[in-house]
């Protein structure tokens, strides 16, 4: 997992951020876009596996073991895995990990349109474009918020009590 998130560069205080802002506190998964990263169970679960999503076909529950069947694609046959986790949460994961990479990928799209990258097409009405950018743009600054918040409450957190940091972070939340 270490390496999929330096290969990926995922960072871990931009992880605990998004996770954060699409209200999962708990299953964070590694996640780089497309490519998701996401555990079948809580992270301090002994059980916990991590698994591909986006190799992910579909998925459905045995009734006899109460254990789920997930199938994979993999390049010349499907794999199917039985793994010992609810429906409910395995769906919770999965859901919380796909908000993630939407985040990731709207960030994604508002650097692509400052940087040039992504052209406008000029076909398409100016409202729509002008909303698909304001949400990006939106996106992209929330990321950065949570980020930076995330990263002075672990820097703050040797120094400072819990309530000396939220002072300090309700101070920087109204000058951003």
């Amino acid at each position: 997992m270490h390496r999929f998130a330096s290969d990926n560069d995922i960072d871990e205080y931009e992880r605990q951020a998004i996770y954060k802002m699409v209200g999962a506190h708990m299953g964070r998964g590694y996640i780089a876009g497309h490519h998701r990263l996401v555990p079948t169970h809580g992270t301090t679960n002994a059980n916990v596996v991590y698994y591909m999503a986006h190799w992910l076909d579909d998925n459905g529950t045995l009734t006899d073991d109460h254990l789920l069947i997930a199938s994979f694609h993999g390049r010349k046959r499907i794999y199917r895995v039985c793994i010992d986790t609810s429906l409910k949460t395995f769906d919770r994961l999965l859901k919380a990990a796909n908000q993630v990479a939407a985040c990731q990928l709207d960030g994604l799209d508002w650097l692509m349109h400052n940087y040039g990258v992504k052209t406008v097409n000029k076909k398409k009405s100016v409202r729509y474009h002008h909303n698909i950018r304001d949400k990006c743009r939106c996106t992209h600054h929330r990321i950065r918020c949570a980020w930076m918040i995330a990263l002075i409450r672990h820097i703050l957190r040797d120094y400072l009590s819990e309530e000396e940091i939220r002072e300090i972070i309700k101070k920087i939340k109204r000058n951003i």
